[in-house]
């Protein structure tokens, strides 16, 4: 499976980045949702993950947006963009491919593929347990994915089934 994100408490205080009116990120665009509010994909101790499209390669992507209260804690940012690097440095089948690095006045964002798709904990509330062949392939998918990770020297802290992606191959 593929790995976008982290998923922690939610941090407050982001939402007014990127809300309806300020949701453009360099030449991306935060997609809102049919009930006004910017359509999350995941939230984490250092921002939240919005579905966004490129502007200007007309692509879904992923948008990770620094939680404002954590922009004048200048470890914090450090950490977000040495964060993004990181995943910038990682190229595997079965982790989501950072595109973009930027900022605007009151954030810190990165850009990442778009994994369409449920992930492993959905997978389990309706399969549980998943069978053999299936909780070998996520597996081992997995372990492919950290063994990539740990090569280049960084570790993921966070690995869970609610990180862990299925993409939908339309098989």
């Amino acid at each position: 499976g593929k790995e976008p994100g982290d998923s922690a408490p939610e941090s407050k205080g982001l939402a007014a980045s990127a809300r309806p009116g300020n949701h453009h990120f360099a030449h991306y665009e935060v997609e809102i949702g049919p009930d006004g509010t910017p359509v999350k994909l995941g939230h984490g101790a250092m921002g939240v993950t919005y579905k966004a499209r490129d502007t200007q390669l007309l692509r879904p992507v992923a948008l990770k947006v620094i939680a404002s209260r954590l922009l004048e804690n200048e470890s914090l940012k450090t950490r977000f963009v040495r964060e993004a690097r990181a995943a910038a440095s990682l190229r595997h089948p079965n982790i989501a491919s950072v595109f973009y690095l930027g900022s605007t006045q009151s954030s810190y964002f990165y850009v990442m593929e778009l994994v369409e798709g449920k992930t492993v904990e959905d997978l389990i509330a309706v399969r549980h347990p998943p069978d053999v062949n299936l909780a070998l392939e996520i597996a081992t998918q997995v372990a492919s994915a950290l063994a990539a990770a740990h090569q280049a020297g960084l570790v993921h802290r966070d690995i869970k089934p609610a990180n862990l992606f299925l993409e939908n191959t339309g098989a």
